[in-house]
């Protein structure tokens, strides 16, 4: 199960894997965690917002 978990982690977050530049497993957590976090964060603005101009 980690293995399938690592692998998964490094599909979603190939794009902050650079050549020549070091990376780490906890990196790529830490980064998809920031993503998935500003991800929530914009849609929770975006129902916010068309429920307000629904009332409106």
């Amino acid at each position: 199960m980690a293995v399938l978990a690592y692998l998964l982690l490094i599909r979603l977050c190939h794009q902050e894997i650079l050549p020549d530049k070091a990376w780490s497993v906890s990196q790529l957590q830490h980064a998809f965690r920031l993503r998935v976090i500003t991800n929530q964060v914009e849609h929770n603005v975006k129902t916010r917002l068309t429920k307000a101009r629904k009332v409106a």
